[in-house]
């Protein structure tokens, strides 16, 4: 099957996956699934597939959101969403070479917005949206707010909060209480010394804090507050700016910096697509080193040679992340500035940002669970709990977990969440060709696992954490070693020319001139270095 051919001319080798099922499938899709050409073909390939994740999370954020006519609803919606998501991977694919990073893409949107139905459909209790209960002198959150946060903003649904039933956490019921600022401080503010040199509470132990939960709804504070906002404890280190609801003038002022931030972030992609562009450099080519400045510069001195080249290595490698930061630090920003602006979310929503300082991390699971973003952090934990809990108790990270278990479940839970992660992005070439090389991807995120397990069993041993100096070190080894490997998958299929980014950043314009100058410049620098060695 694999080297038959229909619609497309198949490759003549060996299989990508190592799994007979996804070759076939893979074979399949290739061979049957037609480019789409009407806009009828991209409703269906495009916007079908997550047409009812809307109407899904409207249901699951109302307030009654248990009873049972609604989860009757939510649960028709995710056979709907399901199956239109199964029929739009049959149905079409993109078949230009130029354009199979959009199909790797939506594929893995496909994926996620499986999960989101499956999540939806049995679910029975409700999505408690904090900012819906508000004090009286603020607007509440609408219904409709509620609906386009929940479906944006997954990190805040964080650990445990949400659970399929009561199999991937304890159930949301148990959510906890919400948590008020005082006066525009936020939370990061609390860390430091407080008022006549005294060292500030935890957050949870401040005076000024004050939430009741009465029969599932929260009950406001007696006394008021200028600043509210619900930060879970992963998230509360990227809270960047105070949170100040109450002036109009901070609103403003929000918008501008969402703009200024947008506008960076993507001028900033383009110029690391320029670089890309220029000498095949450090997306395009890992063996062409000296590809990407003149070759005369780099012939003068045996170290100079080594030190651009080392240089170079790191820039290759740290080129995907960085991509990948601002690429989606643009469409973060780009939703805050229009929901910000329609009015349809709140400023302090979106001043949580989306990293926290990736290029400096003191550990691997600092990198994971605090400098990366978190928009999946949820999902891959709960698949990692359906899984595991195939395995009993002794493996499965359940609330009711003994306490003797509790070490084995937890190092169980963070390498298959990683291994889970690496199996989605694998999983997510099966309708690109040619796809990156699933088992490098695999690899790359099960090695990170790996690592993380090590770092906890560290602490345990030692009972310190992985930090300082040497944590860093070993962090930027593994990093860098596994950053590699998923490089290496995306540049051997050329995801540096892509059409999207063509449309984006035009060849030859302003993004590839600053490049190319940036370049020039570099060469001009080893020249002179070489020369003086």
């Amino acid at each position: 099957m694999w080297s038959s051919s229909h619609t497309q001319r198949l490759p003549i080798g060996s299989p990508p996956f190592h799994l007979p099922f996804l070759n076939n499938l893979h074979a399949h899709l290739l061979s049957a699934a037609p480019q789409p050409t009407t806009a009828l073909d991209y409703i269906i390939w495009v916007a079908l597939p997550h047409a009812f994740s809307f109407p899904q999370a409207y249901l699951l954020t109302a307030p009654r959101a248990d009873k049972p006519w609604n989860r009757a609803a939510r649960f028709v919606l995710g056979v709907l969403g399901v199956a239109a998501v199964i029929n739009s991977l049959l149905s079409y694919r993109l078949h230009d070479p130029k354009s199979q990073m959009l199909n790797y893409l939506k594929t893995f949107a496909d994926i996620f917005v499986v999960f989101t139905y499956v999540e939806g459909a049995l679910l029975k209790h409700t999505v408690v949206d904090p900012y819906t209960q508000r004090r009286a002198y603020d607007r509440p959150r609408s219904h409709l707010g509620a609906t386009i946060n929940f479906l944006l903003e997954k990190r805040f649904i964080g650990f445990g909060s949400i659970g399929i039933d009561q199999t991937s956490g304890r159930p949301n019921s148990g959510r906890g209480p919400k948590v008020v600022w005082s006066a525009g401080r936020s939370p990061r503010s609390r860390r430091g010394r407080g008022r006549g040199g005294r060292k500030s509470s935890p957050p949870s132990s401040v005076s000024n804090i004050e939430a009741v939960l009465a029969n599932g709804q929260i009950t406001p504070p007696r006394t008021p507050v200028e600043s509210e906002i619900e930060v879970p404890r992963h998230l509360q280190h990227l809270v960047r700016v105070p949170i100040i609801r109450r002036h109009a003038r901070y609103r403003n002022t929000a918008i501008l910096r969402h703009a200024l931030l947008t506008a960076g972030n993507f001028a900033s992609l383009g110029i690391i697509l320029g670089l890309a562009r220029q000498y095949n450099g450090p997306i395009l080519s890992w063996t062409d080193i000296g590809g990407i400045l003149p070759g005369a510069t780099l012939n003068s001195a045996l170290v100079a040679n080594l030190i651009v080249s080392v240089a170079l290595l790191v820039a290759q490698i740290a080129a995907l992340p960085a991509a990948a930061v601002v690429l989606l630090s643009t469409f973060y920003h780009l939703a805050a500035l229009v929901t910000i602006g329609t009015g349809t979310l709140e400023t302090e929503s979106w001043d949580i940002d989306l990293f926290g300082k990736p290029w400096a991390p003191t550990s691997v699971l600092d990198f994971w669970g605090r400098q990366w973003h978190q928009v999946l952090r949820h999902q891959f934990v709960s698949i990692a709990c359906l899984v595991l809990g195939l395995f009993g108790p002794i493996l499965a990270p359940f609330p009711d977990v003994s306490d003797d278990l509790a070490p084995t479940a937890t190092l169980s839970l963070v390498f298959t969440s990683f291994v889970v992660s690496g199996a989605l992005h694998a999983i997510a070439s099966v309708t690109s060709y040619p796809p990156p090389e699933p088992s490098k991807l695999l690899l790359a995120l099960t090695l990170n696992g790996a690592a993380a397990v090590l770092e906890i069993h560290f602490k345990r041993v030692t009972g310190k954490k992985i930090g300082g100096l040497l944590g860093r070190l070993w962090a930027a080894a593994v990093l860098l070693s596994a950053g590699k490997l998923m490089a290496d998958a995306y540049v051997a299929v050329d995801w540096a020319n892509q059409y999207l980014w063509e449309l984006a950043y035009p060849v030859g314009g302003a993004t590839d001139v600053v490049a190319r100058t940036v370049l020039d410049a570099l060469g001009a620098a080893a020249g002179r270095f070489t020369t003086v060695a």
